[in-house]
């Protein structure tokens, strides 16, 4: 599937990309070394079924509502389309913009590719403080 998929031109290396991340133990971590809770590596996977790790585009958006719709207990991360591309990773629009403003991040996710996805996020909605 991933192969179908080109980097989209127009969306900017400082596009702001909205992850959602499933509640629990095995997507969460505390980083010591950030002194914060963040998304585990396992977080910026693509999908069991084979698609590419889906993300939304938050300009496409009205706010992160739109992101979590039918999603109720996730939380929500945002990483730059530049720092995707930093990984070697394409940005491409979903071709059938649904849900709308969605999006993919394609290509081969190494475990140093998600621990710097991970690393480089900040928070939209997050878990509460420990």
């Amino acid at each position: 599937m991933a192969a179908a998929f080109t980097d989209d031109p127009t969306i900017p290396d400082t596009a702001i990309l909205w992850r959602r991340i499933p509640p629990g133990d095995v997507y969460l971590v505390f980083d010591e070394s950030l002194n914060r809770s963040r998304p585990s590596s396992a977080a910026f996977q693509d999908s069991k079924d084979g698609s590419p790790m889906s993300v939304f585009i938050a300009d496409d958006l009205d706010g992160p509502h739109d992101a979590l719709a039918g999603h109720d207990g996730f939380y929500l991360v945002g990483f730059s389309a530049g720092v995707a591309r930093e990984c070697g990773l394409s940005v491409v629009r979903d071709p059938a913009n649904d849900p709308p403003g969605h999006a993919f991040v394609v290509g081969a996710k190494t475990k140093s590719h998600c621990r710097k996805l991970a690393r480089r996020c900040r928070w939209i909605v997050g878990p509460p403080d420990p």
